[in-house]
C-alpha cells in the first residue's frame, strides 16, 4: 500500500481515538474501582482498530471487524456504567459475529489463494513408516 492510501486512513484514526476520549469522559464518572480496567482496555481496543486502519492491505475487511468490535465494546460499556441500552443484546450479536468473521476471513482465508496450503509441502521419507494408532479408553 503507497504512502496516499494510508494518508486516507488517518481521519479513521483521529475519530478512534476521538471515540476513546468521549468514552473516557462520559464513563468516567461512574466507573469507580473499575476505572484502571476500563482505561487499560479502551487503550488495547483503540489500539487494535488504530493498526487495523493503518494496515498495509487493500483490503478494508480487517479494519471492518475492528471496528465492528469496538461497536459492541461500546455498548457493554455503556450498558454497565451508565444507562440500560435497549436492545443491547440484539446490538451487540449483530456487530460482534461479522466482526469475528471479517476478521477470520481476512486474516485466514482471502489471503491465501486456496486451502491447498493446508497440504504438506514436501513429501514424507517413504523409509518412514507410518503406524495407525487407536485411543482405548
Amino acid at each position: 500500500m503507497d504512502i496516499k492510501a494510508q494518508r486516507s486512513r488517518i481521519p479513521i484514526t483521529i475519530l478512534l481515538i476521538a471515540h476513546a476520549v468521549t468514552m473516557d469522559v462520559i464513563l468516567t464518572p461512574s466507573l469507580d474501582e473499575m476505572m484502571l480496567p476500563f482505561y487499560a482496555y479502551i487503550t488495547v481496543i483503540t489500539t487494535i482498530g488504530i493498526f487495523a486502519a493503518l494496515r498495509a492491505s487493500k483490503s478494508k475487511l480487517v479494519l471492518y471487524g475492528a471496528l465492528s468490535f469496538i461497536i459492541p465494546d461500546s455498548i457493554l460499556a455503556i450498558n454497565k456504567f451508565m444507562v440500560l441500552v435497549p436492545a443491547r443484546d440484539y446490538l451487540i450479536m449483530i456487530t460482534y459475529y461479522p466482526a469475528q468473521f471479517l476478521i477470520f476471513y481476512k486474516s485466514v482465508i482471502s489471503d491465501r489463494p486456496s486451502f491447498a496450503c493446508l497440504t504438506p509441502r514436501r513429501q514424507l521419507d517413504p523409509s518412514i513408516k507410518i503406524i495407525p494408532v487407536t485411543l482405548v479408553r
